[in-house]
């Protein structure tokens, strides 16, 4: 049930990344672990906001998904249901407890990841929840970093 294939998913994880909507309650049903996270660092909640899963989301919310935990990248559910816009999902989180602050290792927020994407429904939302608007990303910091990276093969 919870066994993990060569890239750390379980079946709970394909259900959900697959928008199995029929196969995620079975699962869950017959006790698979909902917290487990693949090589990539996603969990099946994580999987279903990526993927705009509501049904499977709302799911995996009942059967006690941890709505923080982070992928190797970072990111948390939230910040990939505002990324992708789905707007149905990012009040689920909300009202599961989901921080609305953490950034991803490129320094994205839930807000600065919906902003940057014009998902003008969510902006709304997370800034009712408390986002701070006054948090920065890492992109010139990332820019500059990858400059330096190509100058130092250059210089002697």
């Amino acid at each position: 049930m919870n066994l993990q294939n060569v890239v750390d998913a379980t079946a709970l994880i394909a259900a959900a990344k697959g928008g199995h909507t029929e196969i995620v309650p079975l699962l869950l049903n017959a006790g698979a672990d909902v917290n487990p996270q693949d090589g990539g660092g996603d969990t099946a909640l994580i999987a279903a906001a990526k993927g705009g899963h509501t049904e499977i989301v709302s799911l995996l919310l009942n059967a006690g998904a941890d709505v923080n935990l982070q992928n190797v990248v970072d990111a948390t559910a939230l910040i990939a249901a505002a990324k992708g816009g789905h707007t149905e999902i990012v009040p689920l989180l909300l009202n599961a407890g989901a921080d609305v602050n953490p950034q991803d290792s490129a320094g994205d927020t839930a807000l600065i990841a919906a902003a940057r994407k014009g998902h003008t429904e969510i902006v709304p939302l997370l800034l009712n929840a408390g986002a701070d608007m006054n948090l920065q990303d890492m992109q010139v910091r990332a820019v500059s970093h990858k400059t330096l990276q190509y100058l130092k093969r250059w210089l002697p």
